[in-house]
């Protein structure tokens, strides 16, 4: 997985299909563990926005654990 793949990811936190937003937290969590994956989510204001959205509107505490996750590790990167 690479930082390229980060706006189609993003793309499917959009979705209504629980189980697709699901995946797509978990990719973002493994990319988030890489340091131009996590600069690519800060410098793109689109994209943080999008994470933090869709963390705020799940009821699916395995979702919010793994997008707050994601904006964990690239604060720590920071």
């Amino acid at each position: 997985m690479t930082a390229q793949m980060l706006p189609d990811v993003v793309k499917l936190l959009t979705l209504p299909e629980e189980s697709t937003v699901l995946e797509a937290s978990k990719l973002l969590m493994e990319l988030s563990k890489k340091e131009a994956s996590c600069r690519a989510i800060i410098t793109n204001g689109q994209v943080l926005n999008m994470i933090i959205q869709a963390m705020a509107g799940t009821g699916n505490p395995e979702i919010q654990k793994n997008l707050s996750g994601v904006l964990h590790h690239c604060s720590n990167d920071q």
